[in-house]
């Protein structure tokens, strides 16, 4: 049977999520004539830019070192240390730039657009790619991936399309399981869990302490012999714990966590600092302070209600003054200022974005392209990879750059 090449797409797009429009946007930049279609089984794409940063879209994060970024992925430094030389954060700036979405960048290394609105965001890469001549299908689910002769079936429930090459971009998987559309081995796989969590306690002794920050806390969560850590700001929430801290050290304990059905001890050190530092400070209090009350006087950045808690867990009374302190007294609060223990009882995600850790082996992939190693002109990109990166921009730079190195092969294919 001999097929009308005018049915035949260049590129077929599975996902309408960030890595697939940017590779869209990339192959029809490179390659202007070329047939690119976008799948998307939902009623609307790009939703997780929609809601990414509380609605303001963290495009990505100002550190300029490659090797020091790929470190920000406690899965996937390898891979990306190597993408970020095609397709650097600055790359990613400059590209909405170009196209009128002016960025900035905070303090703590975040960049958003100017506008604050991640439709600025969605506006650009819809403009991009559909305003170009790629196509987009909505309520459109992918049944299945065969090779056709020289090209790839793609069955869908609204009928067969034809195309030289399949991009499989369909973000995380929440239930785990390899989806049953991939034309893959279920070895190729990597069960998906959660990577961004909260810690939640169960009976919280802090709940009237919510809405306290420690900008410079320490955390670490014990498993069977091994210890994870973490520090950054710390946020105290009505069911446990939350903040850019937590938020790093659920990334590296995301399949223990989940073996361990998220319960789990672990110890917070609300300064940051070495216990021999502090224990040191508070003897300087003894020496130097002994008339004054310790509820009036200490020499940390903690705020009033926090301090008045420490102290009264510690066993100290507020009217005691530091000369009254004995030893005992002074080791219990030297532990609860820096290694309170606790025990998680589950988790709480991160707003409504989730990030899975887990998905296609890259191993079965072409380190710099993410073809597959068996199926040619397959590609893979985005969250369906076995990458995920801390929270702060780190996850939308991995959806752009594996959407990047994908395009660019192609582009090549097809000159």
């Amino acid at each position: 049977m001999i097929k009308n090449s005018d049915n035949i797409f260049d590129l077929c797009i599975v996902g309408g999520g960030a890595s697939g429009f940017f590779a869209a946007a990339t192959l029809i930049h490179k390659m202007p004539n070329a047939k690119i279609i976008i799948l998307e089984q939902s009623t609307a794409v790009l939703q997780k830019v929609k809601i990414s940063g509380g609605g303001r879209c963290n495009v990505t994060n100002s550190i300029t070192e490659p090797s020091e970024f790929a470190l920000q992925y406690p899965r996937g430094t390898k891979q990306m240390r190597q993408q970020l030389y095609g397709l650097s954060n600055l790359d990613v700036v400059e590209f909405f730039e170009t196209r009128n979405v002016r960025m900035k960048t905070e303090a703590d290394g975040r960049i958003f657009p100017m506008s604050d609105n991640s439709q600025s965001i969605i506006d650009c890469l819809m403009g991009a790619t559909l305003d170009k001549g790629v196509q987009l299908k909505l309520r459109t689910k992918l049944l299945s991936v065969s090779k056709d002769e020289e090209t790839y079936s793609c069955l869908t429930d609204e009928g067969e399309i034809l195309a030289k090459h399949v991009l499989l971009a369909t973000g995380g998987v929440q239930n785990g399981k390899m989806p049953k559309h991939l034309p893959n081995d279920a070895k190729d796989w990597i069960e998906t869990v959660p990577s961004l969590f909260t810690f939640k306690v169960a009976d919280f002794s802090l709940v009237e302490m919510a809405g306290i920050s420690f900008p410079n806390a320490k955390v670490e969560a014990l498993f069977s012999g091994k210890t994870y850590g973490s520090e950054g700001p710390l946020l105290i929430t009505h069911w446990g714990f939350s903040g850019p801290c937590i938020l790093k050290l659920s990334s590296k304990l995301a399949f223990d966590a989940h073996a361990f059905n998220y319960h789990f001890p672990f110890r917070i050190n609300y300064l940051g600092m070495e216990a021999s530092a502090v224990d040191a400070m508070l003897l300087e209090l003894v020496a130097k302070d002994g008339k004054s009350q310790v509820k009036n006087k200490h020499s940390f950045d903690l705020s009033k209600r926090f301090w008045a808690y420490v102290i009264e867990v510690s066993g100290i009374k507020p009217e005691d003054r530091w000369s009254d302190i004995n030893k005992n007294q002074r080791k219990e609060l030297l532990q609860n200022l820096t290694a309170m223990p606790f025990s998680a009882a589950g988790k709480s995600m991160f707003k409504e974005e989730f990030v899975a850790a887990g998905g296609i082996d890259l191993k079965v992939l072409k380190a710099k392209s993410y073809e597959h190693k068996q199926w040619d002109n397959i590609y893979f990109s985005g969250e369906i990879l076995n990458v995920d990166g801390f929270t702060g921009g780190f996850n939308f730079q991995n959806a752009w750059c594996s959407g990047y190195a994908v395009a660019m092969d192609i582009a090549k294919k097809l000159c």
